[in-house]
């Protein structure tokens, strides 16, 4: 069966629409929170009519079967889900796209890829779920590198293996959320940790930012979840103290999550909470 693919302009899948009577309501509650009379609609982005730079670089032979330059890939790349994200995507706003693509499927694909990137001067970015807020998975607006390679973790979405006496996994971490709850229900455990973000983005995302669910009480975090974690980092990473802005991002491979706190409220017996080994978000 073939993927669905994302829109590279905002959250969803592509076909997903919203109603005329919930595009209306929306409208009329922002006229009134910010004192204008109407709203003009903008027609959403199609990737034709979309200019985009020309890639800065191309991948050696050695990783081209993994890389893509294809210009959806490109676009679906350039931007998180921030709210600035999705109104520069919806005004045709593709100037800094990363060059090239890569989907690694073992770890010696991942550390080949900071190789290359650490030998030739490129930005490599870790992309999970793309639902970052922040810019974390934008590419540098400066000059410092010669091109940005960003490396998309989604063949790394099994759960390995779970200990039922334990109620703990192993799972690597660029599995969605929704995937990741399939993959427990036979077992009859879940991770119980269902945040605002949950459909679409990753383990490893939840972990390298520390994330929170706040829809179940007690407050859940990702960090009382791992209990263990192994990342890949660049072969020649030294171990000199670097600032935060210098250090080489590293990848979560997979993470070791949890059993769930006993005091924790299970939404039915037998459920527990996991932990896996993990690689970006």
């Amino acid at each position: 069966m073939q993927e669905r693919r994302r829109k590279f302009y905002g959250w969803g899948y592509e076909g997903d629409t919203v109603s005329p009577a919930e595009t209306a309501e929306f409208e009329s509650a922002w006229s009134r929170l910010l004192g204008v009379d109407h709203f003009e609609a903008v027609p959403f982005p199609k990737e034709e009519d979309i200019d985009l730079r020309a890639p800065r670089i191309q991948a050696p032979a050695s990783l081209a079967a993994i890389c893509t330059t294809d210009k959806y890939d490109r676009l679906y790349h350039t931007y998180g889900a921030g709210t600035v994200d999705v109104a520069r995507a919806l005004r045709k706003e593709f100037r800094n796209p990363p060059d090239v693509i890569a989907y690694p499927r073992t770890e010696e694909d991942i550390v080949d890829l900071y190789d290359w990137c650490g030998r030739h001067n490129l930005a490599a970015i870790p992309y999970g779920g793309g639902t970052s807020v922040v810019g974390g998975v934008n590419p540098p607006e400066y000059d410092r590198y010669r091109g940005v390679v960003t490396i998309d973790l989604k063949h790394f979405d099994k759960v390995l293996e779970v200990d039922a006496k334990s109620q703990s996994a192993r799972i690597q971490a660029g599995v969605l959320g929704p995937s990741l709850e399939k993959q427990l229900k036979p077992t009859g455990l879940t991770m119980r940790f269902f945040l605002q973000a949950w459909e679409f983005s990753s383990l490893g995302g939840w972990i390298a930012t520390r994330a929170q669910a706040t829809s179940r009480r007690p407050i859940r975090r990702s960090t009382t979840m791992c209990k263990a974690s192994r990342w890949s980092r660049p072969r020649a990473t030294s171990n000199r103290a670097v600032s935060r802005c210098q250090a080489p991002a590293p990848i979560p491979i997979d993470c070791f999550s949890a059993p769930r706190e006993p005091w924790a409220s299970s939404p039915k017996p037998g459920s527990g909470s996991i932990a896996g080994r993990s690689s970006a978000r």
